[in-house]
């Protein structure tokens, strides 16, 4: 039981410490940001198996409630974070667009 409450615990952290990267995260740190998550996420599962494992692992399901909180804010910040970067493309792309349009202008005035 104490072994689970241990593991329990530290997948709590990890989960804390996945949403402290996502909230951090920009674009000078995305490379070592986006690893730290990959790297946390590998360890989570494995935790959760281990967990499942346990003769005791239904304590699991009892606190499954707050992790799936933390997940559900986890994947909102990544959908946000997905949201604004398709928003900054869209808008680099109109401004090239129309930056190519100009070109092509100045090209058929001479």
């Amino acid at each position: 039981m104490a072994n689970i409450k241990l593991k329990l615990d530290e997948l709590n952290g990890d989960l804390k410490e996945i949403l402290v990267n996502l909230n951090t995260l920009n674009d000078s740190n995305y490379s070592k940001s986006s690893n730290n998550i990959r790297s946390l996420i590998s360890k989570i599962q494995e935790e959760i198996k281990t967990i499942r494992e346990e003769p005791d692992g239904n304590q699991y399901l009892k606190r499954s409630e707050l992790y799936q909180t933390m997940t559900k804010q986890i994947n909102e910040k990544f959908d946000s974070i997905i949201e604004e970067k398709k928003k900054l493309k869209n808008s680099i792309g109109n401004e090239l667009s129309k930056t190519i349009n100009k070109k092509k202008i100045i090209n058929y005035q001479r």
